[in-house]
Parts: C-alpha cells; structure tokens; sequence
C-alpha cells in the first residue's frame, strides 16, 4: 500500500497504536510517502509524524519516502516497484502452539555481503477463547 500523507494526525477515530495493531494483524506492506515539508522541523508535530510514518513502514516491512518535488515521484514507484520485484516469501511453524493473541517476536539475519533485509518484525496469533459453558 502506498500511503501519501504529511503524517499528521487531525480527525482520526483510531489511535496511532490501534492502527499499528489493524497493520500487525494485516499482511499489507506500507510505503509511507510523506509530503512533511509545511511541519517545521524538530518541533513537536514534524517528530510525532515522521515517528508514525516510520513506525508503519517498520511493522508492515515497507520504508518511508520522502520527496521534496513531485517531480521525485516516478523514481519512487520505481523504487517500490522493483522491491517488489525482487522479494522473497519465508515461511516457518512455530513450535508455540498458544493461540493468545500475543505478538511474537521474529529475526532474520543473511550472511551474504550488502544484502540489505527489511521485514516485519514479528506477527500476531490470533486469540481463541475457550467455548462458554452456559449455566441452567
């Protein structure tokens, strides 16, 4: 998803945390490109914001854009696009069988030379309550 914004929070019903929860449990990659130049650097608001959009980048795998000219646009896409291009799909079975609903941690590492990794952080198991018994 390429999400364009300035990254500043004005009428959202969600807290940034339940849309990093809603992203978590998601398997959506988010390229933030974010047009932040009207905030004034270092003040409260240009932080809040930039931490955001690189909080969403880094829990879904994506990365953040930051162009100064629309013109930088084109050179963007094709940047995303060919990260698109060249990714890889891992997939394991983890032997914790709990189902509560807890995000776990996860790490990968290569030993080749100048790869660069960028991945989700971990992933959340979905929470499985127990059947209710009824009372009579």
């Amino acid at each position: 998803m390429v999400v364009f914004t300035d990254g500043d929070d004005t009428a959202s019903s969600t807290t940034p945390d339940g849309v990093l929860r809603m992203l978590r449990a998601s398997s959506v990659t988010v390229y933030p490109v974010a047009f932040t130049s009207h905030l004034r650097p270092g003040t409260t608001e240009a932080l809040r914001a930039r931490a955001f959009l690189a909080g969403i980048a880094q829990a879904t795998g994506g990365r953040v854009f930051e162009p100064h000219t629309s013109k930088e646009l084109a050179a963007i896409y094709r940047s995303i696009l060919d990260e698109l291009g060249c990714q890889y799909v891992i997939g394991y079975k983890s032997d914790n069988t709990a189902r509560d609903g807890r995000f776990r941690k996860i790490a990968l590492e290569v030993r080749r030379a100048g790869v660069k990794l960028r991945y989700r952080p971990g992933y959340s198991v979905a929470r499985i309550e127990p059947p209710r018994r009824s009372r009579r």
